[in-house]
């Protein structure tokens, strides 16, 4: 085989000349110097007759004359590596194109996409990765543990210290005001204790008067059918009821839940505030102490706990998260990548399967490319020729429809 830098096409036929290797013009060149030799025989015979001829050296040149065809070094048929529709097609069959040119494009909407979505979950991994080294604690709870650790050594330290005689007026003032709540709750339940025995007063008087004026209203029309005052008195007498009785059933309503649970509330906070000048009034005793110190280190645990590192596993899984999101994020961009096709090489589009629309997958061939940049020519030798052939000489190639094109290259390979 015999390679030869030339920019053809696939299956032409041509010759070859060189040291050792040469075309059937070469052949004919050496008949032509064995004629010259007959010619310098028949002068020396003439010479004889009379003339003198004068004898010179040359170097007489042996050729082998043989024919092939040219190849491409490489030829592919592209497809693209990922499906989908055919958006745009760059190329067309006989134009030249450099390596990485784009050759063709898809649809790449949703690979966009899938790529967004992949980057925002790695920012995620990234994040939770981040949060486990520094602690899994928000700023806002670290915040509110601080302050009740704070808040129980305040209160282990007040009850150590005992009540300062501000804490007893504030807390007496409590007192004074939780009792002056109770007992208005108590005047108000008895208030609205009167307003409704009022009510249903009012509703049974409205009940008689609009007894009585039906009554009247009846005997009145038996008499008159057109008397109109006992029409009207028996209408008002109507209103006045259904007013006692809506005035009356609000009150009933309300009246009893309402009334306890402002009782029971204002008690409720009457108790809390003596049992806290209880406590101020009264040293504190080593329960008391025991119990505030234990809601120190309650409090302390808890901080510690917000704000201690996550364990290595921990830290570990939240690693593998982010390599997988990273490696996700790669796999989208390399998806995209593949969405538009690309010369892997320069060389000469030889053939175009796809048009806009077409729809394909990585089975789907789609575009031929052919490296004219290096080709390579195979020649059949006979026996005799072969054993004179060796790596490496230099080849000159011809081709016969081109007669005044030429190109070299060298012996690489000799079959056995």
């Amino acid at each position: 085989m015999a390679n030869a830098t030339l920019a053809r096409k696939r299956g032409i036929r041509g010759r070859w000349l060189g040291a050792g290797i040469v075309l059937v013009i070469v052949a004919i060149i050496v008949a032509l110097l064995i004629n010259g030799a007959g010619r310098a025989a028949t002068q020396a015979g003439a010479a004889s007759l009379g003339n003198t001829v004068a004898v010179t050296r040359g170097d007489l040149v042996s050729t082998i004359a043989g024919s092939g065809t040219i190849d491409a070094e490489q030829s592919l048929s592209l497809s693209f590596q990922v499906g989908g529709t055919v958006t745009e097609v760059l190329v067309k069959s006989g134009d030249s194109v450099q390596a990485g040119q784009a050759l063709a494009k898809l649809d790449d909407r949703a690979l966009q996409l899938a790529l967004t979505s992949a980057q925002a979950s790695l920012a995620s991994a990234q994040a939770r990765l981040q949060q486990a080294k520094q602690g899994n604690a928000r700023p806002e709870d670290i915040a509110a543990a601080q302050a009740a650790v704070a808040s129980a050594q305040a209160n282990y330290d007040k009850l150590v210290a005992g009540a300062t005689s501000t804490d007893l007026a504030s807390a007496q003032a409590a007192v004074a005001s939780a009792q002056a709540a109770y007992d208005a709750a108590v005047v108000a339940a008895g208030t609205t204790g009167s307003q409704l025995e009022a009510a249903r007063a009012s509703l049974q008087k409205a009940q008689v008067a609009l007894e009585k004026a039906q009554l009247d209203y009846t005997d009145a029309i038996q008499k008159n059918a057109n008397d109109r005052a006992a029409l009207a008195a028996y209408q008002q007498a109507q209103i006045d009821y259904q007013q006692a009785k809506a005035n009356y059933d609000s009150l009933a309503d309300t009246a009893g839940s309402d009334a306890n649970s402002k009782i029971q509330a204002a008690a409720a906070q009457l108790e809390q505030a003596k049992a806290n000048l209880a406590k101020l009034t009264n040293p504190a005793t080593a329960a008391d102490l025991a119990a505030a110190q234990a809601s120190i280190d309650q409090a302390k645990a808890n901080l510690a706990k917000l704000t201690a590192p996550a364990t290595e596993t921990d830290i570990a899984i939240q690693e593998a998260a982010v390599t997988q999101a990273e490696a996700a994020v790669k796999q989208a961009e390399l998806n995209l990548e593949q969405a538009t096709l690309r010369a892997p090489f320069a060389g000469l589009v030889t053939d175009v399967s796809i048009v806009p629309g077409s729809q394909v997958n990585a089975a789907t061939p789609a575009i031929s490319l052919m490296d004219v940049s290096t080709m390579h020519v195979k020649m059949l030798l006979n026996e005799n020729d072969v054993v004179r052939a060796k790596l490496g000489q230099p080849v000159q190639l011809s081709i016969d429809s081109l007669p005044d094109w030429q190109a070299t290259g060298a012996v690489d390979y000799i079959a056995p």
